[in-house]
């Protein structure tokens, strides 16, 4: 059976790349909702509602839109998720459970580390910091990189320990 689990997994992350590469803002509303909800929660600055084009701060010039929804890290850490879950798992029912409990697991990691990006690279660009000379944009997918990188890690360590199987 994890063969047929790992069937339905990559059939659910290529439906929600396929999704994520056509849709507006307001079909990621479901991510990218809650996502300004809570970078504007932690850093006080709040985001207005642009229709089809994402959540803005015009006094700052800072906009969160489609490309920042997260979307990637969700697809890569429900698979990890989903990966040390059900490696071994026999039983339909509990694979089923296990790919709702990956997706459910993988989009609150997902809030959690890209709000964590988001308000990183709001730092930097509020604070206007030139970082080794390094343009603007390089410096927001560094920082990305920074961020999601050890999250996903920490993301498949905890399905480890949560799957009973924890690494020597």
């Amino acid at each position: 059976m994890p063969w047929l689990s790992g069937i339905a997994a990559g059939g659910i992350a290529l439906a929600v790349k396929w999704h994520y590469s056509t849709a507006s803002a307001d079909e990621l509303a479901w991510i990218l909702r809650p996502t300004v909800a809570i970078v504007s929660a932690v850093t006080g600055i709040p985001f207005a509602h642009e229709a089809s084009v994402g959540w803005m701060n015009m006094p700052l010039r800072y906009s969160i839109v489609p490309a920042c929804a997260g979307v990637n890290f969700w697809l890569v850490a429900f698979l990890s998720i989903t990966f040390a879950l059900l490696r071994k798992e026999r039983r339909p029912g509990h694979a089923a459970l296990g790919l709702a409990g990956a997706a459910a697991a993988a989009y609150g990691a997902t809030l959690l580390a890209n709000s964590l990006r988001i308000v990183l690279a709001l730092q930097i660009h509020t604070r206007e910091l030139s970082i080794g000379g390094f343009a603007p944009d390089v410096v927001h997918r560094t920082l990305g990189v920074l961020v999601y990188v050890p999250a996903l890690f920490l993301v498949f360590e905890l399905a480890e320990r949560a799957s009973g199987r924890r690494r020597a």
